[in-house]
């Protein structure tokens, strides 16, 4: 589940990025470009939560959890309005194989096209680092 669409940490104090508590806080994006569930890189699960780099850090981009592409290079996600969409990647970084791993790393991946795709679905800047 997408950790910005969490009603314990909204209104949190600290975070650079929007956290959505119920659906009406969705207007930057939106509940249609808001995705609520994805579907994580086996390797990548490690929590209930899927994090991604937050806006605020600009176009060197990082995943904190890995989008799954074993779908023919493609993840899905479902989205706060109901509906779902098949992402192909574009990025040959994020088709990441699996390798069974105990625990995941963070991945660097500069200006990486997905990420910034991934990012712009799960949040935004908070109002205040604008």
């Amino acid at each position: 589940m997408n950790r910005c669409v969490d009603s314990l940490a909204a209104g949190a104090p600290g975070f650079v990025y929007r956290i959505f508590g119920r659906t009406s806080d969705m207007v930057d994006p939106g509940p249609a470009n808001t995705f609520v569930f994805v579907d994580e890189h086996e390797d990548s699960i490690c929590t209930g939560a899927f994090e991604i780099a937050p806006p605020y850090f600009g176009p060197d981009t990082w995943w904190i959890n890995l989008p799954a592409s074993r779908h023919g290079g493609a993840g899905t996600f479902s989205f706060a309005d109901g509906h779902a969409e098949v992402k192909k990647w574009r990025d040959p970084r994020t088709t990441v194989p699996v390798k069974r791993l105990m625990w995941w790393y963070e991945l660097d991946s500069p200006r990486n096209q997905d990420v910034v795709w991934v990012r712009e679905r799960a949040t935004s800047d908070a109002p205040w680092t604008r």
